[in-house]
């Protein structure tokens, strides 16, 4: 996966204000997977290098998974020729991985296209395959070895990084086709379902000991290294086992190469210190000269040497006991050398022999299946009493395994019939509940619909008992969606009828209920996609269908506390209801009225633009809801009878022909907005809203519109700013609640295991206290907690008080900012005698209230209470 078409690094000021706990210093590079910067670490005063990759990949659960892998890996590993990890986690979205700084360059410029001198080379390579077998030793591969994976240390010492395909030994999946680089990549890794294995990396560190010695990757047809370049031939042998075709006649490791480079490494060292030093001449310079001696042997002492005579020097009398010597030391490195050449070439000679008695034995093999057929053949012809020329018969091919979710499309009739006798394989039992888990991602309706029409409803989880085996049962890391919602302002419930008993999310964040894999409900707003389970009951009832849920709110709309369905949408004292059912506008319609409720009218410009958001969040851009309009062929009119007020029609409509297209949808998107439509065509809408209401009793005065657009506009301005101010509210909770497990996991570095022992459960325990938003909840217990992550405790809720507050101080200044923009506006409508538009002036004016928390219920229906409570 790669996005360096696309990925455009944040600049070093944006990066600062994301990771403030390091100064960002430098950009060093961008690749495929992302871009690596320089920054110091400030609490520690020390130079770091971050790697952060693109936001799209941070949304992949799957690949979250990997660099986390990554990670771990890394940190799980300390050796000099290994990179060092020191954190890693993810923020505004954004994966980060916090590194040892490297200020040398990577192995890729060092030998792309150029050979390197073969001791250095030599030196390099066993400091990888060292750095390599700590690796193994600790049962991680590294799977994607190559020269830009090496960094060059101080005095040029190699340090591996960049595992970013790393996997535990013991958790190799061999079910795709994995492997890093293709030039490096070992041959079994080119085949589907083969495993990654140590000696894969052996592979690839071969090749690039190939690559150092003569600057070329290895050819297909294998040329030894000593052939391309003046290296010793010694190397042929390390490099040709290394790089073997076949894994099991590999290194089994990267220590099993260490080993045999270090001989190698040795046998050079010593070759080179008791070789002659070469002149600049060519020639070579001579050892230390022993004294001279006498025709009786004993020594002649030295004696300042005479004046040369002018004419001609005296002749040197030849030493036959070093020529003779130098002569036996030179027969005997000639003879080693044949030897060795010999060595040499019956080595190659056995792999060449191993390679072709594999294929004989593969050629054997394919020969004896073939005449093992044919005689297979021969019989089944004279069982038929035939002369053996029967046509050789196909046999039958087995059915091929359904998958659960093709079994569940076999039962769906009879489930939705409340036939309970037979259910896909995989579903989990509960009492007198089944439930089966959906792994393909859909909108909160879309769930909702696809349950129902399999005959049960999205899971529902009233008590913590329930929740909890729930929660033991999502598969992978994603959440998934349940089957409640808000069912008011303030309120939440379950679509069986079941009573909410747990903590009551803000509907700031959504109207639907969803799990995380811990057990956490919280809302998101429904046009995400999310897995799901469905729920059946085995009496055959289906309590949580969509007729069930209008059917309890239909009888309770005359009592003080009516019942919506989950999912219900607030503003003011309205209700609405969105549900994803292609349907006719009749049809919408009378499922409308079925629930006393009626097609939404959206009849003044605040209520235009509310379901405008609402469809934005709950629908793909392009598709459809039915509203309450028709054409009665003279103009547009609303079902209810309310004013035609305002309108809010997208660009180009109305434009059909009214006798046909005459009945009213919003369209969802940044282009979409009101459009006229074929009444009877089930196409033209994805979906309907429903809205329970008395706007239609309300006495509604001659010529006083409910919003004007000036005050339209003011409102989207202070909207817009309220929602910029809880955007960075809840994003300073969260990464308050990050740094809050940052310092918890960093307080138990450095104890000893006694002290770690005493420290740690009260470190678990906190951290498992912290909500998915990023809040601390202020009543923890602190009778197991040690001093020392209580003091931490106290720190950040200290800092949460004071988000909140900075926060409550923001909205309350936006107030008084719209307030005085609202004056000003009534003050110019009055004076241009526009009474009507000073009354709903006047009215919203009133709706602000005189403090933060008045504002934000006006503007949102929800107000932020103390975060820990």
């Amino acid at each position: 996966m790669s996005a360096d078409h696309q990925f455009a690094p944040p600049e070093l000021e944006e990066l600062a204000k994301l990771l403030p706990a390091y100064h960002i210093t430098a950009f060093i590079a961008k690749g495929g997977m992302g871009a690596v910067y320089r920054a110091s670490q400030r609490s520690l005063d020390r130079e770091v290098a971050i790697k952060i990759l693109p936001m799209e990949f941070g949304e992949e659960a799957e690949f979250r998974k990997q660099f986390e892998a990554e990670a771990k890996a890394m940190a799980k590993l300390n050796h000099p020729n290994l990179v060092g990890v020191y954190d890693f986690g993810e923020v505004e979205g954004i994966l980060y991985i916090v590194m040892e700084y490297i200020p040398g360059k990577s192995l890729y410029y060092s030998i792309y296209k150029k050979a390197i001198e073969q001791k250095e080379a030599a030196r390099l390579v066993l400091g990888i395959c060292e750095g390599l077998a700590h690796a193994h030793e600790a049962g991680i591969l590294h799977r994607d070895i190559k020269p830009a994976n090496i960094l060059l240390g101080l005095k040029a010492r190699p340090k591996i990084g960049d595992f970013g395909l790393a996997s535990q030994v013991e958790g190799s999946d061999g079910g795709e086709l994995a492997f890093g680089t293709p030039d490096y990549a070992a041959p079994e890794l080119m085949q589907a379902g083969s495993n990654f294995s140590k000696r894969s990396d052996v592979f690839a560190t071969g090749v690039i000991l190939y690559e150092a010695l003569t600057g070329k990757i290895p050819d297909p047809k294998y040329v030894p290294a000593s052939q391309m370049a003046k290296v010793d031939p010694r190397f042929d042998r390390i490099i040709r086992r290394a790089t073997h075709p076949t894994p099991s006649l590999r290194f089994a490791d990267a220590a099993e190469m260490g080993k045999e480079l270090q001989k190698l490494v040795d046998i050079l060292n010593k070759t080179s210190s008791s070789s002659l030093v070469t002149t600049g001449n060519g020639g070579s310079a001579p050892n230390k000269l022993a004294p001279a001696a006498n025709p009786d042997g004993t020594s002649v002492p030295h004696s300042p040497a005479p004046a040369p005579a002018p004419a001609v020097a005296a002749p040197i009398a030849p030493n036959f006991s070093l020529i003779r010597n130098m002569v036996i030391i030179l027969l005997l490195l000639l003879a080693i050398w044949g030897m060795w050449g010999a060595y040499e070439a019956r080595t190659a000679s056995n792999i060449q022999k191993q390679e072709e008695f594999e294929r004989e034995q593969a050629e054997k093999k394919a020969k004896e299946a073939a005449k093992r057929e044919a005689e297979r053949i021969a019989r089944l012809g004279k069982g038929k009493g035939t002369a053996g020329n029967t046509p050789k018969l196909p046999r039958p091919t087995p059915p091929k395994p359904r998958t659960p979710m093709e079994v569940l499309e076999d039962l769906k009739g009879g489930l939705f019939a409340g036939d309970r006798s037979e259910f896909p394989p995989g579903t989990e039992e509960r009492g007198t509940k089944r439930f089966f888990y959906v792994n393909t991602p859909m909108n909160w309706q879309q769930a909702a619909t696809f349950a129902e029409e399999h005959g049960g409803h999205l899971a529902t989880c009233p008590t913590d008992p329930d929740s909890n085996w729930l929660s033991s049962k999502i598969k992978g890391d994603a959440g998934i969606w349940l089957g409640g919602g808000a069912i008011g302002r303030n309120d939440w419930g379950w679509v069986d009828g079941s009573k909410w008993t747990h903590r009551k999310p803000g509907i700031a964040s959504g109207t639907s209920a969803t799990m995380s894999p811990l057990g956490t409900i919280k809302a998101r707003p429904p046009g995400q996609n999310m897995p799901f389970f469905i729920q059946w009951h085995m009496d055959g009832k289906n309590p949580g269908s969509l007729n069930a849920q209008l059917k309890r709110t239909s009888e309770s709309l005359a009592t003080p506390n009516p019942v919506y369905p989950p999912g219900t949408f607030t503003l003011d004292s309205r209700r609405y209801l969105l549900i994803a059912l292609p349907s006719t506008w009749s049809d919408a319609s009378h499922l409308a009225q079925t629930a006393n409720g009626h097609l939404a009218v959206p009849s003044d410009q605040a209520e235009i633009d509310y379901l405008k958001t609402l469809v934005d969040k709950s629908l793909p851009a392009g598709e459809a809801v039915w509203l309450g309009g028709t054409h009665n062929g003279n103009a547009w009119g609303w079902t209810t009878g309310e004013p035609w007020a305002a309108a809010d029609w997208t660009e180009g409509s109305p434009d059909g022909n009214a006798s046909s297209a005459s009945a009213l949808r919003i369209i969802a998107g940044p282009s979409g907005g009101w459009d006229d439509a074929n009444p009877n065509k089930k196409s033209s809408t994805a979906a309907l809203l429903i809205e329970w209401s008395k706007d239609s009793e309300k006495e509604v005065p001659v010529g006083v519109p409910t919003a004007s657009g000036e005050l339209s506009r003011l409102r989207k301005k202070g909207s817009d700013a309220i929602s910029t101010k809880g955007t960075e509210y809840r994003k300073s909770l969260k990464e308050n609640g990050k740094s809050f497990i940052w310092d918890l996991d960093f307080s138990l570095r450095g104890l000893r295991n006694s002290a770690l022992a005493a420290h740690n459960p009260g470190v678990v325990t906190l951290k498992k206290s912290i909500r998915d938003d990023g809040t601390i909840p202020n009543n923890i217990s602190r009778a197991r907690i040690h001093p020392r992550a209580t003091k931490i405790l106290d720190g950040y809720l200290q800092t949460q008080n004071r988000i909140h507050s900075k926060f409550m101080i923001d909205i309350d200044r936006l107030r008084i900012s719209y307030v005085k923009l609202l004056k000003e506006a009534r003050k110019t409508l009055e004076e241009k005698g526009l009474k009507a538009q000073v009354q709903a002036i006047d009215n919203e004016i009133n709706a602000c209230g005189n403090d933060a928390s008045t504002l934000l219920l006006h503007f949102t229906g929800d107000e932020p209470g103390d975060p820990g409570s």
